[in-house]
């Protein structure tokens, strides 16, 4: 357990000590922020769905930024072999990683209940559908987050995950 510990630690330091980090955290906020605002004085409502939809985009768009460089990196730098050949197992460094891209996901999510805050000081909204909202991009964020950790770990897929030859079903035009 202290290993993989020690691995999250690694990979956090990796992803907090590079620019790429602050700057995907400050266009995710910035981006949230400007669609907060025109929201909220647009159609004068407490509301943050219309947030939440734009989250879910801005998400789908920059995991990817954040944990296809992970092993990227690791390649780049010629440290994978010394990490695989270390006594720790595939998994752990693979969940590790993972671990690491969630930690910096989550707090990019975190940092976006200032929104709630600001709608609970100036009015009375609905929470269900923060809590909802909020709820989904906790777990959209895993979910991109472990697909793109598996496409990019360096093994080709399985067969059954591949995906399919588009010239399969694409009809046969006559000329």
């Amino acid at each position: 357990m202290t290993a993989f510990l020690a691995l999250v630690a690694k990979e956090l330091r990796a992803l907090f000590v590079s620019p790429i980090a602050y700057a995907v955290i400050a266009v995710f906020l910035v981006l949230n922020g400007y669609g907060f605002a025109v929201t909220l004085f647009a159609t004068k409502q407490a509301t943050l769905v219309n947030v939440f939809f734009q989250a879910a985009v801005q998400l789908v768009l920059f995991v990817p930024l954040v944990t296809m460089r992970q092993f990227a990196e690791e390649r780049r730098g010629g440290t994978l072999e010394l990490l695989l050949t270390a006594p720790v197992r595939e998994g752990d460094i693979v969940l590790a990683k993972f671990a690491a891209s969630m930690g910096m996901l989550l707090a990019m999510v975190a940092l976006t209940l200032v929104y709630a805050g600001v709608l609970a000081r100036f009015s009375t909204p609905d929470w269900g559908p923060i809590y909802s909202g909020y709820l989904g991009l906790v777990l959209l964020a895993p979910i991109t987050a472990t697909t793109v950790l598996a496409l990019t770990r360096g093994k080709p897929l399985p067969k059954a995950a591949r995906p399919a030859d588009p010239a399969r079903f694409t009809p046969a035009v006559p000329r």
